[in-house]
């Protein structure tokens, strides 16, 4: 009699089992987006930008140019020459704008060896990338690396599951800093999307402190280097 229910018990435990087996390692994951990420041969990348500080009364939005360029450079200038330029050329920053650099211009020529960099900056700054998960963003899946999506707190950045493309990450700006979160929004309605369209920051307490749309995405303009010293 005791046979029928050990018996459900172990179908049941079937069926569960499959789910957590194709739960693909980060390794995999990381190699999907260095490959989705080298498709558009970008060895440079400049487009306008328009940032809006959040709850800057009065305040209009602040325009200029981000420059990408490999390997991991980075430039945010605005179009006023007077105003401070935020460079970020360093490897050995772990800030978020140093990351996105080496998501989108990471060493290593060849998809392999740009995963395996991108893997090496994301535990850089902090993100357990053997730690993998699924979750929601919005109305679509996620692959999460270093958190489950309920644990806000732990360094982690989401990948869309059915484009691979980054969508969200959450780190520390500095040992000492509270976290600070990226979110990039894309056109998911544009089959030949790979770029964000738009950005928002928010600060640890989840309250936005910045919105930055992007548009009029040009690569391959042979960005001289100087344009990226201090």
């Amino acid at each position: 009699m005791r046979v029928f229910p050990c018996l459900i018990a172990l179908l049941a435990l079937g069926v569960a089992q499959p789910s957590m087996a194709y739960l693909p390692s980060s390794d995999f994951l990381l190699n999907q987006w260095a490959q989705r990420a080298q498709q558009q041969a970008m060895q440079d990348l400049q487009a306008d930008v328009e940032t809006t500080v959040e709850n800057a009364e009065g305040e209009q939005p602040e325009k200029g140019q981000l420059y990408i360029k490999r390997p991991e450079k980075l430039r945010i200038a605005p179009n006023t020459p007077s105003e401070q330029a935020v460079l970020v050329v360093q490897t050995a920053h772990s800030t978020p704008r140093f990351l996105f650099a080496a998501l989108w211009a990471s060493q290593g020529s060849k998809a392999d060896d740009a995963a395996r960099r991108i893997h090496h900056v994301l535990g850089t700054v902090g993100i357990n990338t053997r730690d993998v998960s699924l979750g929601r963003h919005g109305d679509r899946t996620v692959y999460i690396l270093g958190a489950k999506s309920w644990e806000i707190d732990k360094p982690q950045i989401w990948f869309d599951k059915d484009t691979m493309l980054p969508v969200r990450y959450r780190i520390k700006a500095s040992k000492t800093a509270a976290s600070e979160e990226t979110r990039m929004n894309y056109d998911f309605t544009d089959a030949k999307v790979w770029f964000p369209s738009s950005f928002d920051m928010f600060d640890a307490s989840g309250k936005q402190t910045r919105h930055s749309q992007i548009s009029k995405v040009r690569i391959n303009r042979k960005l001289p280097d100087t344009l990226f010293q201090i």
